[in-house]
């Protein structure tokens, strides 16, 4: 194990040093849109990303093509201050810690519908599907004066994918080991001020055995393996001059064996998600604008085995007007509503629920050299009472190519109807809340740019499972019991060397601490880094290398149980070999390290997925 970790530690300093040469080499000219994209989520309204105060970044599509097994979890780890534990394949109970942040302190959103279970807390990270979505948004550092409830690490939006001009079709159908196949189908058009877009994905493989320690209860030498189906369509409207209509439905199902109580049972989960909303947009003048939007997302999760079942129903509606009197300066008001209800999940009766009402007031000043964004927020809980939020943040050019950025924030999570309610649950629990404070360099020289950020954030009032007494439960009830300290410095950087070479690099050193016990929360690395490379070595052909770095984790709240650091090595391949036909092969785990993101459980094996890709 001291060898790994070893060798962790050198690969880790060796990708800062390939980054840093990199960057060092002659840049090459690229698109200004490719370099600075339009992000939305840092602020709620368009803005060049070079410009947002906040830590933003930006998936494309295709790197979610280039990803291979696996889902958004999968996706997001290879992204700077993010990492994932995971409990098994890919259909497994899994996690994803932003800034060393609690899963449950990550918004999701799916086209601005919040995606959330009120029986676990947070995202159901295994069930999202990534067929039709277009970009992905990080944002990191809390963001509860923007979105309320929840983002004290952060919001991650997924946009899904448009028809454009005329009609376009997609199809692909990929093989591999460990039982794999996937089948995916898309068709969409644009006609005039009409578009749509309908995507389609099956997925199966009979997977491998998840569990590793044969001391378990229910240790079974056995596959357990996985399935996935989902359906999204978007369709969208321009009714008038300035003013559009836009609709998503998206429904995904799960499927996952896991080793249960029974070591000779078929012991598997099933999760079901959707997602559905309808928004308005409207410029009724140049100043002025809105935004309208209704949606629900649902997450039923079973355990047929176990009579086990957990429904969430998460209803969301607001508006949110934009004003600008002059060019650069911008008046923001959201006003929203937000219904969740939970049942089953142990409670009794029908089940409980909960409003929270929301008022959000925002003002931006951009122009070439700086920013300046200033937002509070006012939510008010059915259950718990008001929780005021802010947000300051300033960025600045200091010379060309050089830019400073700064904020400080607040934010909060309320506890969850399970958390309330249930058998388990106190009324009197408080919200979760949080302060931080954060100081990025920014630079950039042609299609070359890097980052260096620092930040500190504070949490306290969390939530765990403590003794009996205020419940109705003998066993224990949630209470109000610890705090954290996250704090870290975050290095990345991308760019171009030469036409045909893309890269990324970036590294992390992170402390997120049990502000009581001074003990690092599980499962959380001290350092982590990754390196990717992108080749185009002719015309028609793609090659990518993803590398993953880690430093050794603990298990438990109490550091006696640890978990050596790693190295894991994804590979990709892209043939064009015609106009409407590519050959794509993807190839995970490529070294088969050895590693552990769980105790007791086991990574993805080396996983090679080969498949036919055709567009017209």
């Amino acid at each position: 194990m001291s060898i790994l970790v070893w060798r962790t530690s050198r690969l880790f300093r060796l990708s800062l040093l390939t980054g840093a040469a990199v960057a060092a080499c002659p840049s090459h000219a690229q698109t200004l849109a490719a370099l600075d994209p339009v992000v939305v989520t840092a602020a709620r309204t368009p803005q060049r990303l070079s410009q947002a105060v906040a830590d933003v970044r930006v998936i494309d599509r295709a790197a979610i093509e280039r990803l291979g097994i696996g889902g958004l979890a999968d996706l997001l780890r290879r992204e700077a201050g993010l990492e994932m534990s995971r409990n098994g394949g890919p259909g497994a109970s899994t996690s994803v810690y932003l800034r060393g942040a609690d899963s449950r302190h990550t918004v999701v959103l799916l086209d601005g519908v919040r995606i959330d279970s009120q029986a676990t807390g947070g995202a159901s990270w295994s069930g999202i599907a990534l067929t039709d979505i277009e970009r992905v948004e990080i944002v990191s550092g809390p963001a509860s004066a923007l979105y309320g409830s929840d983002a004290i690490g952060g919001v991650v939006q997924l946009f899904t994918r448009q028809g454009s001009a005329g009609v376009q079709g997609e199809a692909l159908l990929a093989a591999g080991n460990l039982g794999q196949r996937r089948v995916e189908a898309s068709v969409g058009g644009r006609d005039g001020g009409l578009h749509g877009r309908l995507g389609l994905l099956h997925e199966r493989a009979t997977g491998f055995n998840a569990s590793t320690d044969p001391s378990g209860f229910a240790w079974s030498p056995d596959r357990d393996g996985w399935q996935r189906r989902s359906a999204t369509l978007r369709a969208g409207a321009t009714v008038a001059e300035g003013h559009t209509l836009d609709a998503t439905v998206s429904a995904a199902r799960t499927r996952t064996q896991f080793d249960g109580w029974d070591a000779n049972a078929d012991d598997r989960d099933v999760q079901r998600q959707t997602a559905v909303q309808l928004g308005w947009q409207s410029a009724w003048s140049s100043a002025l604008r809105t935004e309208v939007q209704a949606g629900e997302s649902r997450d039923r999760y079973a355990i047929p085995n176990f009579s086990y079942q957990a429904d969430t129903r998460v209803r969301q509606s607001g508006i949110v007007a934009f004003w600008t009197p002059q060019r650069g300066q911008q008046w923001q008001a959201v006003l929203e509503r937000r219904d969740d209800r939970l049942r089953d999940a142990g409670l009794s009766g029908a089940g409980a629920e909960r409003q929270l009402d929301s008022l959000g007031l925002g003002w931006s000043l951009t122009d070439p050299t700086h920013t300046v964004q200033l937002n509070a927020r006012r939510d008010r809980d059915s259950q718990h009472g008001t929780v005021h939020t802010g947000l300051l943040g300033a960025s600045v050019t200091l010379a060309p190519g050089w830019r400073l950025a700064g904020s400080a924030g607040t934010g909060f999570r309320s506890p969850t109807v399970y958390q309330l309610a249930s058998p388990y649950g106190v009324r009197s629990l408080r919200p979760e809340r949080s302060s931080n404070a954060e100081l990025a360099l920014r630079w950039q020289d042609g299609d070359i740019r890097a980052s260096l950020t620092a930040y500190r954030q504070t949490v306290r009032d969390l939530i765990g499972f403590g003794a009996a007494g205020p419940c109705a439960s003998a066993f224990g009830c949630y209470e109000n019991v610890a705090g954290a300290t996250l704090q870290g410095l975050s290095l990345r950087a991308d760019g171009r060397w030469g036409s045909s070479l893309g890269w990324r690099a970036s590294a992390d050193w992170s402390d997120p601490t049990n502000a009581v016990t001074g003990k690092r929360l599980a499962r959380r690395a001290e350092r982590h880094g990754r390196l990717s490379l992108d080749w185009q070595p002719a015309p028609g052909w793609s090659v990518g290398a993803h590398a993953l770095l880690s430093s050794a984790r603990f298990d438990d709240a109490a550091n006696t149980r640890r978990l050596g650091g790693y190295v894991q090595l994804d590979l990709d391949a892209r043939w064009q070999f015609h106009r409407d036909w590519a050959l794509e092969a993807q190839l995970g785990n490529a070294t088969q390290q050895a590693q552990a993101l769980a105790r007791g459980y086991a990574v993805t094996p080396r996983s090679l997925l080969v498949g036919l890709r055709s567009r017209w």
